[in-house]
């Protein structure tokens, strides 16, 4: 009896991919992918650092590093989010706040819609497509294949994967999560020029 022998390919070089895989997305392609996933998510930090201060600004705590210290323990940005919010609606508490509470209420909840992006990418699977043909789908982050929670959302037909995450709307996320930091920041600096409560 003959023993089959198999000839095993423990690393395949890169400048060998194009030539085996014609198909497979470029080197380049996959570098400005995940340059752009690492800038978003980079944005992504400057939002969460904007909504302590906001917190920050709305406690006014006599020490600000345990104040700090209690904000961040929580360790999710929806917590963070939620004892935010907490201390926001006592603070604009009242009719005279009105303003300031709807601007919150506005804020907080693009905050609830941009952390389900941020997570989105910050969870999903990068998925490489060697038989696609439009370019901007041969690289992509989706749902991780053995989870079927995102199909549960959909409301559409049971076999319709969710919209794939693209280098567009990557870029798109990172613009996004950019203006919302800004805002957070913004919004932070007028509480700071509140009249201290009695």
């Amino acid at each position: 009896m003959v023993e089959p022998t198999f000839r095993v390919v423990r690393e395949i070089r890169e400048a060998d991919m194009e030539t085996i895989f014609p198909q497979f997305p470029r080197a380049s392609q996959r570098k400005t992918f995940y340059a752009q996933v690492g800038r978003t998510i980079a944005t992504w930090q400057r939002v969460e650092a904007n909504l302590y201060e906001v917190y920050r600004a709305l406690t006014m705590a006599r020490r600000p590093g345990a104040e700090a210290c209690a904000f961040y323990a929580l360790g999710t940005f929806r917590a963070q989010l939620n004892i935010t919010d907490a201390a926001a609606r006592f603070v604009f508490y009242g009719e005279k706040n009105k303003a300031l509470r709807e601007e919150w209420a506005n804020l907080r909840n693009t905050a609830q819609t941009k952390a389900d992006r941020r997570n989105e990418i910050a969870h999903g699977v990068v998925w490489l497509q060697q038989e696609e043909s439009r370019r901007s789908r041969k690289i992509y982050i989706g749902p991780i294949a053995t989870d079927p929670r995102p199909h549960l959302k959909e409301k559409k037909q049971p076999n319709h994967d969710p919209e794939p995450i693209t280098l567009v709307r990557v870029k798109e996320y990172e613009k996004d999560f950019g203006r919302l930091a800004t805002r957070l920041a913004k919004f932070a600096q007028r509480i700071v020029q509140l009249p201290a409560p009695p």
